[in-house]
């Protein structure tokens, strides 16, 4: 095949969102069968050192919900927003530049695409950043892990397996496999670890490619070449023309909403792993759920606090969970923020300036004095009802939840009825 200089971005653009959906979905029911035909789906650990006097318990890779739940469903669905949310963006940039919202020097309209164009092509640095923390960092982490933690135990080396570390990725040890159904086992980890490469990849490339809006959107008063002004023709739309940027940035929210909730399954995965005498994540469950509900019912304050704040055992991977859901969390308000309020507060500034300068004509079709009152009543904050206050309160509560996992588990039932309610109403609009 022949090289090719067409830029990454516009590569991805052209990526049907269908087929990726279709692909990642694939992957996750391929591991859901191999863990079926390895017998591995519905793994009990066996009644021998080091299990025994911890009671046996459910390992296999059907019960880990942060395994199985997550490859075969939120992966597939977040990649597919993931996508959908990028064309969303760059429909939403090309609008600028057909509503006359992007200047020149001398403030005259620039009709061509030129934020879209700049955006697509890229920076040296955003490659960069892509190829180092996008591509090669996941793959060095799921492939080292899986190397050490996985191949090596089975085939009789390693770092030394814990309680905690037994689970269906290393049935081989647990059972005292054959070699050839070892390698069978470390191919099918291989290949979980390659899609949880792929998620955290993806994810991160994600971000990468929505915080260079930063970039390329002129919010910087010292801009050498374009700028930004409000459409001050609409009367009924207080935000005047950045209403457009609603729809990309409630999909990028929703996406963080999905990968909250993956890094919350890695976090309770985590934390029934490091538990004993529990025979299934069910039974782990319900005890701390019923109990918080008990205690609510007695309107004992300190009972349903010290079911609430218990934050129980943790492990390595449950600690990255917290930190990845930091970083997702700090991206999620950089974009909303930093990148696309500011650039209406920036644009805002940009016509006071020019429509307070003597002898100024109008910018679009009305007069001066009305679009000075369009302009006195704008709005600068994109979201519309999902206000900077409530965002962020909803950020710092399902962060502080992987932490505190037990507060997770009411979260996560609002996430999941929150998701399948728009879920519901985006089928309702495409059957209507």
């Amino acid at each position: 095949m022949a090289p090719t200089n067409e830029p990454f971005l516009q590569r991805i653009l052209k990526t049907e969102p269908y087929m990726l959906l279709l692909f990642a979905f694939l992957w996750g029911i391929v591991l859901i069968v191999g863990s079926y035909v390895l017998n591995i789906d519905s793994l009990m650990t066996p009644n021998v050192a080091p299990f025994n006097g911890a009671g046996v318990r459910q390992v296999g890779y059907g019960s880990a919900l942060n395994w199985s739940f997550t490859y075969a469903v939120l992966f597939p669905v977040s990649l597919y927003l993931m996508i959908e949310s990028l064309l969303c963006m760059k429909d939403t940039l090309e609008s600028l530049n057909s509503k006359g919202m992007v200047r020149d020097n001398n403030m005259r309209p620039v009709l061509q695409p030129s934020l879209t164009g700049s955006w697509i092509k890229g920076s040296m640095g955003r490659g960069l950043l892509i190829l180092i923390i996008g591509v090669v960092l996941p793959a060095a982490l799921s492939l080292g892990e899986w190397f050490s933690n996985n191949l090596l135990r089975l085939l009789g080396g390693g770092p030394n397996a814990s309680y905690p570390d037994y689970d269906w990725g290393l049935a081989g040890v647990m059972f005292n496999w054959s070699h050839a159904m070892r390698l069978c086992n470390a191919g099918f980890d291989l290949l979980a670890f390659a899609c949880y490469g792929m998620l955290l990849g993806s994810s991160l490339i994600y971000f990468i490619l929505l915080l260079d809006l930063a970039r390329v959107i002129p919010t910087h008063i010292s801009a050498p070449d374009d700028r930004l002004v409000p459409d001050l023709r609409l009367m009924s739309e207080p935000r005047r023309g950045f209403e457009v940027f609603a729809e990309p940035l409630q999909q990028m929210l929703v996406i963080a909403l999905l990968s909250y909730l993956m890094c919350y399954l890695v976090r309770l995965e985590g934390a029934y792993m490091n538990s004993t005498g529990i025979a299934d994540i069910w039974t782990f469950i319900k005890p701390a759920f019923l109990l918080g509900v008990e205690e609510a019912k007695k309107h004992s304050v300190s009972g349903v606090t010290s079911v609430l704040f218990d934050t129980g055992s943790n492990t390595i991977r449950g600690y990255l969970a917290q930190i990845a859901s930091f970083i997702l969390f700090a991206f999620s308000m950089q974009v909303v923020v930093i990148t696309v309020r500011t650039a209406a507060q920036r644009a805002h500034d940009n016509a006071t300036t020019y429509l307070s300068a003597a002898g100024a004509t109008p910018l679009f079709d009305s007069s001066v004095n009305q679009e000075r009152q369009f302009l006195a009543s704008m709005t600068v904050w994109p979201l519309g009802y999902l206000k900077p206050n409530l965002i962020l309160i909803i950020l710092v509560l399902a962060a502080a939840s992987i932490y505190w996992y037990r507060i997770g588990l009411y979260i996560v039932g609002l996430v999941v009825a929150t998701l399948l309610i728009k879920l519901v109403a985006r089928l309702k609009k495409l059957g209507s």
